[in-house]
């Protein structure tokens, strides 16, 4: 049960999984400091252990009841300490939907269109998406994130909420013309992914356009691989076509950081 996990534990593993692209180095000796010598080599002891792991199941609990809020409660206010932090102390919007509002967004929304931007995080797509003229909501999991959020943006341009993608508003129901998810449905484990790209569409206006963007997934992920979970397109497609959505250009491979981005419209 989600009561009796160890929190710490579930926030160190989720810190180390988002975390893999960050070079691993050896601690940095203390300036003027000689290396240590080399001990002799010695047998090893043989120990009894029991190690102690986040399990999966712990993972998938945790995500969904909002355990990422402890690690926005331990940065305290420093964004670099958020593993899925980009750009830095300034923060930085997901480069492959900044292409894609450069390049497709204006051929398929009009000025003033409403777009909503589900696990938000800080909101670093949200205000990049309302700078380019758009009627901008977006929603996390984490109250802590979404406070933080708010300061990062005083103006107040974009409606920030705290909210569940799978009990979203009533009035967020069949009202959006964009969702761009970045990586939202890749913080849930294999088993939640289809019912997340229904979710998703079930946010989608009439003409509505979903656009998400992760890593390119070369296999279908396990329950192992963690957060965050990579999608293969092929099954991301299939979970879109159950969701009664279509493709509406041939998915982007390859994209910086080995993201894929796929599109996807109404029937």
């Amino acid at each position: 049960m989600v009561d009796t996990l160890d929190r710490n534990r579930v926030a160190a593993a989720v810190k180390e999984r988002f975390a893999v692209n960050d070079a691993v180095r050896p601690p940095t000796p203390p300036a003027g400091s000689s290396p240590p010598a080399e001990a002799p080599a010695e047998p090893p002891t043989p120990v009894e252990t029991t190690p102690v792991e986040t399990t999966p199941v712990e993972i998938d609990a945790a995500v969904r009841h909002g355990d990422f809020d402890t690690i926005y409660v331990e940065a305290a206010g420093d964004r670099t300490r958020v593993p899925w932090n980009r750009g830095g102390s300034e923060g930085a919007p997901d480069p492959a939907l900044v292409d894609w509002l450069d390049r497709e967004a204006p051929a398929l929304l009009r000025a003033g269109s409403r777009v909503l931007v589900p696990g938000c995080g800080l909101g670093d797509d949200a205000r990049e998406v309302v700078r380019r003229g758009y009627e901008t909501t977006a929603f996390d999991l984490s109250a802590t994130a979404i406070a933080w959020a708010r300061e990062l943006d005083p103006s107040g341009s974009v409606r920030y909420a705290t909210a569940d993608l799978f009990e979203p508003s009533d009035r967020w129901r069949h009202r959006f013309d964009l969702v761009a998810e970045c990586f939202c449905l890749q913080s849930m484990p294999p088993a939640w992914h289809e019912a997340g790209v229904a979710a998703l569409a079930n946010l989608l206006g009439p003409q509505g356009v979903l656009v998400s963007i992760g890593h390119d997934g070369e296999r279908p992920a396990t329950e192992i691989d963690g957060p965050p979970w990579p999608l293969e397109a092929a099954t991301l497609a299939e979970h879109a076509r159950a969701a009664g959505l279509r493709e509406l250009v041939p998915t982007a491979r390859g994209l910086v950081g080995g993201r894929m981005r796929a599109v996807f419209g109404r029937r």
